[in-house]
């Protein structure tokens, strides 16, 4: 026990200089006489460890601790601040909330930050403190966030609408939608990677995450139609036509976007082109814009 220490973290609010904000105790042994009460743990006791510096003159309402990252993200109302484990600020975000901040999470795979508050909208940022991305779904306060432990394009949301929602970073938007309690959800959170509870002021529920496939590839565009176009020699790929009249070639093997070609100036693109083919041998695309009219394209 002697070579293991506990780091706790204690808002100071009773600071009125506002000096330090955040302070960091460890909770470790201490040297004391043998004969000194020997009852458990008596010789431990809290050490402080770290004064953070002040957070702009303002008061600290909320904080969490990344483990993974080794970064505090420390919530003043709508400010957002972030510190690395000696107190060196990385990231202030000023004004990121109208109201109160309540949870964040860092994916470290797409270098997003998330934030949600007392308001229903959950804010992307990227590493510099530019706002990406507001996703925009639940009715009430976005109470905590998650990232999905399986799968790296997902991460999760807990609303007081009473609903768990599944995002992906890849379409930026709702993947999954579930409804649980009508007295809403306060708090949620995964056990051995592989169920998520949901907690409310009276029930808990458990689910199994289940697993889902990352997205193969993405596109702006709704797609109509696609082929799988393979030739003696050369690698397989994908040609995909969106509804807006413009195609798009993938690799088979790894969904990278090889190609695009813009929507012709004709037929109007809530007209579709007639037909489309990819010689793969020539590395000729085919439209057939009319009953009179093709167009050829080389990729």
């Amino acid at each position: 026990m002697s070579q293991h220490c506990v780091t706790l973290f204690l808002l100071k609010f009773l600071d009125i200089h506002f000096k330090y904000p955040i302070i960091t105790w460890k909770f470790k042994e201490k040297k004391l006489p043998l004969d000194f009460n020997p009852i458990p743990m008596y010789n431990y006791s809290l050490f402080l460890s770290t004064e953070y510096p002040h957070m702009g003159r303002r008061w600290c309402t909320n904080m969490d601790f990344d483990v993974t990252m080794q970064r505090y993200y420390c919530f003043s109302d709508g400010h957002f601040f972030c510190y690395d484990i000696n107190g060196k600020m990385l990231l202030e975000i000023l004004n990121a909330h109208q109201s109160s901040i309540l949870s964040c999470v860092y994916s470290s795979n797409v270098n997003i930050l998330l934030t949600s508050s007392k308001g229903n909208e959950i804010k992307s940022w990227n590493d510099q403190g530019c706002l990406l991305h507001v996703f925009q779904g639940h009715s009430k306060t976005v109470t905590k966030l998650l990232l999905h432990p399986n799968t790296t394009s997902l991460f999760i949301s807990g609303s007081l609408d009473g609903s768990v929602k599944l995002w992906s970073f890849d379409t930026m938007d709702a993947f999954y939608s579930l409804s649980l309690f009508q007295e809403g959800i306060l708090s949620i959170g995964t056990m051995e990677d592989k169920f998520l509870y949901c907690c409310s002021a009276h029930n808990v529920h458990i689910y199994d995450l289940n697993s889902f496939t990352s997205f193969w590839s993405h596109v702006n565009s709704p797609i109509s139609h696609f082929h799988i176009c393979s030739a003696v020699g050369k690698s397989s790929r994908v040609a995909a036509m969106g509804v807006d009249n413009s195609l798009r070639i993938f690799s088979l093997q790894t969904g990278k976007r090889l190609c695009t070609i813009l929507p012709p100036p004709y037929p109007p693109m809530l007209q579709p082109v007639l037909s489309f083919t990819y010689n793969r041998t020539c590395g000729t695309i085919y439209f057939l814009l009319t009953h009179y009219d093709i167009w050829i394209y080389t990729a």
